[in-house]
């Protein structure tokens, strides 16, 4: 799940990392704009602005692996990594609890999703 190769490994880390960065930001992002969140922390004190001034951030993160997976099946090469459970856990998560949806703009990413939740790996989640 890591790559067999220096540069499968490479590629994996990199792609991991950006995928974790937008758990972060997204995360934040919904949790300042998302009624939801209210619901899973109540006495959070949600600031608009901030979750807003996050959306550019979260955009660019997926351009960016939206540009990375290319025609691959998975987000860095032929085979799932590492990488493609850590953005599988947070989209299908903010999907089920905010209805989240990843962009029309990002239809590699979209499909992706799509093909992984049929894994039987995913479906035991």
């Amino acid at each position: 799940m890591l790559g067999e190769t220096p540069e499968q490994r490479a590629q994996t880390r990199a792609t991991d990392r950006v995928a974790s960065e937008i758990f972060t930001v997204l995360a934040q992002m919904l949790m300042h704009t998302h009624p939801a969140a209210l619901q899973f922390h109540p006495g959070l004190v949600q600031h608009r602005q901030v979750g807003e001034a996050l959306q550019p951030l979260v955009d660019q993160l997926l351009d960016q692996l939206e540009e990375r997976i290319g025609n691959q099946s998975f987000l860095a090469g032929p085979r799932p990594t590492v990488a493609d459970c850590t953005l599988f856990a947070l989209v299908d998560a903010v999907s089920l609890g905010f209805g989240y949806v990843l962009p029309e703009r990002c239809p590699r990413l979209r499909a992706w999703y799509k093909q992984f939740q049929e894994r039987p790996s995913a479906k035991i989640m």
